[in-house]
């Protein structure tokens, strides 16, 4: 794919659909011998949690929302600075969207308007009893209203873009308790469109 169409489809959020498939990390929610919930959807607010495999999901399950709104963040004001991919993203996967993002910048594109986030389904939540805790979602998101235009103003997305698309998020941390969940990877999920919930 050459650099430029991929740097469209990434900065309007639609690189969920290149760089995520790219760039994997650990993906078994399964693989810590802890508790372990599957396959429940979450498309508003739960009630209060009672278990920490419930509060776990719960507050993994906020981070999707900031995930998306801090990519969004950077892609449409170069003078935020990409240190800030630390809030919410890790190791590889943090470095994989640093460079992507870096690439944008110098090619002098500025992405107008945000993804929005359709709908949300656990994949797994997986706790541990020192308090880290590991999530899979699925989530299906809306760039419909997103744009990336160069320094002249003119659009650089390619017409074939996807309105909607599906990525797999897995996130860890080391203290859920803290609310201190990073994305470590991201799939491309080949699945037909999400319709609203």
């Amino acid at each position: 794919m050459r650099v430029a169409h991929r740097l469209a489809t990434v900065v309007a959020g639609a690189l969920l659909l290149s760089l995520m498939a790219a760039c994997t990390g650990p993906t078994d929610p399964t693989s810590d011998p802890t508790q372990t919930v599957s396959g429940s959807v979450s498309p508003s607010p739960a009630p209060s949690p009672t278990s920490d495999r419930e509060r776990a999901e719960q507050s993994a399950r906020a981070t999707v929302d900031r995930y998306y709104a801090l990519l969004d963040d950077l892609a449409s004001d170069g003078s935020q600075p990409l240190s800030r991919l630390d809030e919410g993203l890790t190791g590889g996967y943090l470095e994989a969207w640093r460079a992507e993002l870096e690439r944008s910048r110098n090619n002098g594109w500025t992405q107008k308007g945000g993804t929005r986030v359709v709908s949300v389904t656990t994949q797994g939540v997986t706790t541990s009893p020192d308090g880290s805790a590991t999530a899979v979602f699925d989530t299906c998101y809306d760039v419909s209203e997103v744009d990336v235009v160069d320094a002249s103003g003119a659009s650089v997305v390619p017409a074939e873009r996807p309105d909607r698309g599906w990525s797999r998020l897995t996130m860890t941390s080391t203290n859920f308790a803290d609310d201190d969940w990073r994305v470590t990877a991201g799939e491309t999920l080949e699945k037909e469109p999400c319709a609203e919930p």
